[in-house]
């Protein structure tokens, strides 16, 4: 009741002030929403890893044009984000690089079959990850510079060869920026951490997902003879009947 009072008491003009100043406070913060940024979602291929449990993350390849140890500095960030996957177990970067070097394998990114059997014996791992970063820098937009980052990996079943999960991503700096350059990011290193770990994250999904059936798992079909057509006479009685020889 007093605080009713207090507002009645008010003069009109500060009132009217008042009112215009919520007014404004709302129109700004519609105007926010309105102009919030989106980040783009990861793009997936998809069946379960539920099985899979030791895994070997290859050196990714650098397709960006961009000099440096972009590759390797992007590689060791997702082997980290696979160490916190709950049920996966990498084995460590420095065993498959010995690998690597030992089978003389030129480009890590694309493994054959043939690979993939040495990988599968001599690192004792289910499935292999591999990937490439496909844009690591900076765009100018608006006479600013805004750093983008890419990749795309796979995570490749060795028994089988089969691809089980792929993910590609891209961000820029500014995807989730709203007004006043709020939620823009601007270091390339926080960067690649969101992209990375977003594709961590849908590789974590995958576990959960039910298994494909097998071909021994599949339910199979049971030849039965044709049914007859109505007008087909079936004997029911062995016993020969006449004119039969």
């Amino acid at each position: 009741m007093r605080l009713t009072m207090a507002i009645r008491h008010f003069p009109a003009a500060e009132t009217r002030k008042g009112r215009r100043l919520a007014i404004s406070v709302v129109s700004v913060g519609l105007v926010g929403l309105l102009l919030a940024g989106c980040a783009p979602s990861v793009r997936t291929s998809q069946k379960s890893t539920a099985h899979i449990r030791r895994v070997a993350v290859f050196p990714f390849e650098n397709l960006s044009g961009e000099a440096g140890e972009v590759a390797d500095q992007m590689t060791a960030i997702f082997l980290g984000k696979v160490l916190g996957i709950d049920g996966l177990n990498p084995v460590d970067l420095g065993e498959v690089r010995r690998f690597i070097r030992k089978e003389v394998i030129r480009n890590p990114a694309n493994l054959d079959y043939d690979a993939l059997q040495k990988a599968a014996k001599a690192l004792k791992v289910d499935a292999v990850i591999v990937g490439s970063v496909g844009e690591y820098g900076y765009v100018t937009e608006l006479g600013e510079s805004i750093p983008v980052v890419g990749v795309a990996i796979r995570l490749i079943e060795v028994r089988s060869g089969e691809v089980l999960w792929s993910a590609t991503h891209s961000r820029q700096g500014n995807d989730t920026e709203t007004v006043f350059g709020m939620g823009r990011i601007s270091s390339i290193a926080r960067l690649a951490d969101l992209v990375l770990g977003d594709v961590a994250k849908s590789l974590a999904r995958t576990r959960s997902l039910a298994p494909s059936p097998t071909v021994a798992d599949r339910p199979q079909s049971v030849d039965t003879p044709p049914r007859p057509a109505p007008d087909e006479f079936i004997p029911t009685d062995p016993r020969p009947r006449d004119g039969d020889p």
